[in-house]
C-alpha cells in the first residue's frame, strides 16, 4: 500500500445537458464561484478532493480523456501507484480517476475490478460525453424478496397513497442495498417485518399509523437519493442536494448509518433494557425508594447484573414506538437533512447537511448524535418503568403503592420512584395528595421535560463518559448555531444542570457543587467561543439566580438518581468506549494523522469522532477525512472480557 494524503485543494465536476438534446458536456473548476453561473437547467455537480497532490483535473478542448469512477473503497487501502490523478468523491463510487490515455484507463479499470467494486468510465471528447459504460452487475436485478410484494394490512382508505408510496418505496431502497449495502438490506428487510407489525396492530391507532407511513416514506426517500445518486449509471441517478448532484453522498450516509449500527448492537449486546425489566425479578428494598437517604449503600450496588434470558432484548429489536409501547425502533432510517438537523422519530434519525464541510468542529460535531440516539433508548426505558397516561390500571397501582411497603419487586419500586418525582417537581401541587387522575396529568403535561432530564443525564454518562468540560462544551456550542431559542436557555440551563448531577449525588452539597461546576464552564467556554450569545446570556442567568436553579435541581434530583442507579451500567459504558486503536489506557491515542490515510480502519466511531471533532474552524478536507473513516471502519463493539463473554 502507499501513502494516501487528502491535499491539492477541492475542485468541482459538472455535468450539463448541450443544447438541442445532443448529449452532455463535462467541465471541471477550481472555485465554486465559477461553477454558479454555468448551472441551468439539467446542470449537476459535485466537488472532488485531490489525492496526493493531484492537480486542477482539466479537460483538454481537442483531445479525448476518460474519468474511471470506482468505490466504494477506503482510501488508505488504494494502491495508488497503479492509478493516474486520483481525486476523492463523497459518493458511494467514491474514487474519481483522471486517464490521459486508454492505457491507463486499463489499468485503472483493471484494479477496479480486482477490488470487486462498481466502476464506471467516461469517454470524454473535446469536453463533451461520449457513451460512459459501466459495471453493472446481474445480482442489482434479481428477485426481490417475495414479502415485500405482498399488500400491507388493510386499513383505513385514507392511508393507501401512503401505503402504495411505502411498497415502492421499500422495494426500490431493498434493491439498492443489496447491491451496495447488503447488511443494510438486511435490515430493511427487519424494519419491514416490524412496521408490517404495527399497522396489523388493532391496539394502535389509525392516526399513528398513518403518522408511521407517512414519516417512513418522507426518510427512506431522503435516505435512498442521498446514498445511491451517482451509482452507475451515474446520468439516470441524480441527487436533490444540490452542491453534491452529480455524485450524492453515500460515503458520508454510509458513515452516519454505521455510527446509528454501532451505539444499537452496543446496547442491543448489552442488554440493557433487558436488564431493566429483570429488576421485576430482584427483591423490593425495605422501604419505598424516596425515603432511603443516597449516603446508603443500596445506591452503590450493581442493579443490572448480566442476564442470560436475551428475549427482552430480541424484542427491543422488534418493537416501534407507539402510543402504546415507547420502545426503540431498530433499525433506525438515517439521513441527511438541511431542514430537521439533528432529530430523531420513531422511525428516522437525522443530521444536518453542514455536517459535510463541518464536522471536524466542536460546533457541528457528530456526537450531537449520540444524544438523538439516547432519546431513542430513554423513550423504550420510559415504557417499561413509566405507565402511559392512557394505563389507568397501572397507575392506579403505582399511585397505591407509593409510600408503602406493597410493592412486589424492586422494578415496582423504580416506577414509584418515578411517579413521586413527577410529583415532586410541579410546584402547583405542593401539599395535594397524588391521585391516579394527577399523575395521570403530570405525565402528560411534564412528559417532554421527563424524557430530556432522562436524556441528557444518559447522554453524558454513557456517550460523553462523565467529562462535564467535554460534555458542557460541546452541547452549548450546538445550541449557539439554533435561532431563535432565548426563551429555551433556562430549560436548557436545567437539562445541563441535570446531567453533570449524576457526578455529584453523594456530595454533602452537591447542589451547589453542580451549580458552580456548571457556571465554571460556562464562564470559560464563553471565553473562547466566537458569537457566544447564549452561552453568555446563560452564565447571567445562572449567576444571578443561583439558588433559583438549585432549587429546580433539587425538585428534578430524584430523575438524576434514577438515571444514575438504575439506567446506568459501568459494564456498557466499557463496550462504548473500547477502542483497539488506542491501545491500554488510551495514551498513545489513535495511530493516525489529520488528512493522511492509513491501512488502519477504526473500531469506534464515538471515540474517533470524540478525538477528531473539536475544532474551533469548520474544514471541509478534514470534515471529508472524518466521514471516509468512519464509512469504513470496522464499528466492532466488543463486550466486556471480565464478563468473560464474547462477541
Amino acid at each position: 500500500m502507499n501513502a494516501v494524503e487528502l491535499c491539492g485543494g477541492t475542485h468541482f465536476l459538472l455535468l450539463h445537458r448541450l443544447p438541442n438534446g445532443d448529449g452532455h458536456a463535462v467541465e471541471t473548476f477550481a472555485r465554486f464561484s465559477d461553477v454558479v453561473p454555468k448551472m441551468r437547467e439539467g446542470s449537476r455537480v459535485s466537488p472532488i478532493f485531490s489525492l496526493n497532490r493531484s492537480p486542477v483535473p482539466k479537460i483538454p478542448p481537442k483531445k479525448q480523456i476518460w474519468i474511471l469512477f470506482f468505490g466504494p473503497v477506503f482510501p488508505g487501502n488504494l494502491q495508488t501507484d497503479r492509478l493516474p490523478q486520483l481525486y476523492l468523491s463523497l459518493g458511494l463510487l467514491n474514487i474519481v480517476c483522471f486517464c490521459e490515455n486508454a492505457e491507463q484507463l486499463k489499468k485503472a479499470t483493471r484494479y477496479a475490478e480486482e477490488l470487486k467494486v462498481y466502476w464506471e468510465a467516461w469517454p470524454i471528447k473535446q469536453g463533451k460525453l461520449d457513451g460512459p459504460h459501466s459495471k453493472i452487475v446481474v445480482a442489482s436485478h434479481a428477485n426481490l424478496p417475495k414479502f415485500l410484494s405482498i399488500p400491507l394490512p388493510d386499513n383505513s382508505k385514507h392511508m393507501r397513497s401512503a401505503e402504495r408510496e411505502y411498497q415502492l418505496l421499500m422495494n426500490s431502497s431493498y434493491a439498492f442495498a443489496a447491491k451496495y449495502i447488503p447488511d443494510y438490506a438486511k435490515e430493511l428487510v427487519d424494519f419491514d417485518e416490524i412496521l408490517r407489525g404495527n399497522l396489523n396492530d388493532p391496539d394502535i391507532e389509525t392516526g399513528f399509523k398513518h403518522g408511521l407511513l407517512v414519516n417512513t416514506n418522507a426518510y427512506l426517500s431522503r435516505q435512498s437519493e442521498q446514498t445511491y445518486a451517482g451509482t452507475p449509471p451515474i446520468i439516470e441517478n441524480d441527487s436533490h442536494h444540490w452542491t453534491h448532484s452529480l455524485l450524492g453522498v453515500g460515503t458520508a450516509s454510509l458513515a452516519i448509518l454505521r455510527m446509528r449500527q454501532f451505539v444499537s448492537r452496543a446496547f442491543v449486546k448489552s442488554e440493557l433494557i433487558a436488564k431493566i425489566k429483570n429488576l421485576e425479578n430482584k427483591n423490593p428494598f425495605s422501604k419505598p425508594l424516596h425515603q432511603v437517604d443516597f449516603k446508603d449503600p443500596f445506591w452503590r450496588l450493581d442493579q443490572l447484573a448480566p442476564v442470560s434470558d436475551l428475549t427482552h432484548s430480541n424484542q427491543v429489536e422488534k418493537t416501534i414506538s407507539s402510543e402504546k409501547s415507547n420502545e426503540p425502533v431498530i433499525p433506525h432510517i438515517t439521513c441527511f437533512s438541511g431542514r430537521d438537523g439533528f432529530k430523531s422519530t420513531d422511525v428516522s434519525l437525522s443530521v444536518p447537511q453542514d455536517l459535510l464541510t463541518s464536522c471536524n468542529t466542536s460546533t457541528w460535531t457528530l456526537l450531537t448524535i449520540t444524544h438523538e440516539i439516547s432519546h431513542i433508548l430513554v423513550s423504550g426505558i420510559l415504557g417499561v418503568i413509566l405507565p402511559s397516561p392512557k394505563q389507568r390500571g397501572a397507575i392506579q397501582e403505582v399511585v397505591r403503592n407509593l409510600d408503602k411497603t406493597s410493592e412486589k419487586n424492586l422494578l415496582q419500586q423504580i416506577q414509584c420512584l418515578l411517579a413521586f418525582a413527577i410529583w415532586q417537581m410541579d410546584r402547583e401541587y405542593d401539599g395535594t395528595d397524588l391521585t391516579e387522575e394527577l399523575l395521570a396529568l403530570l405525565i402528560e403535561r411534564h412528559w417532554r421535560e421527563i424524557n430530556e432530564i432522562l436524556t441528557h443525564s444518559f447522554d453524558f454518562l454513557y456517550f460523553y463518559r462523565k467529562d462535564a468540560k467535554h460534555y458542557v462544551s460541546s452541547v452549548w456550542t450546538s445550541w449557539e448555531i439554533i435561532p431563535n431559542i432565548r426563551e429555551r436557555i433556562p430549560d436548557y440551563i436545567v437539562r445541563t444542570l441535570c446531567a453533570l448531577h449524576t457526578c455529584n449525588l453523594s456530595r454533602k452539597d452537591g447542589l451547589s457543587t453542580t451549580t458552580a461546576q456548571l457556571l465554571r464552564h460556562l464562564e470559560e467556554l464563553s471565553k473562547h467561543t466566537r458569537d457566544a450569545n447564549y452561552i453568555r446570556q446563560a452564565c447571567a442567568l445562572l449567576k444571578g439566580k443561583q439558588k433559583e436553579y438549585r432549587d429546580l435541581l433539587a425538585r428534578r434530583e430524584f430523575f438524576v438518581r434514577i438515571v444514575r442507579c438504575f439506567l446506568y451500567s459501568q459494564h456498557v459504558e466499557k463496550i462504548l468506549a473500547r477502542e483497539g486503536l488506542l491501545g491500554p489506557g488510551d495514551k498513545d491515542g489513535y495511530p493516525v494523522k489529520p488528512l493522511h490515510f492509513g491501512t488502519e480502519l477504526i473500531q469506534n466511531p464515538l471515540r474517533f469522532v470524540e478525538t477528531f471533532c473539536r475544532d474551533d474552524e469548520p474544514d471541509t478536507l478534514r470534515s471529508i477525512w472524518i466521514l471516509e473513516h468512519l464509512a469504513f471502519g470496522k464499528n466492532e463493539c466488543k463486550n466486556d472480557p471480565s464478563t468473560g463473554r464474547s462477541d
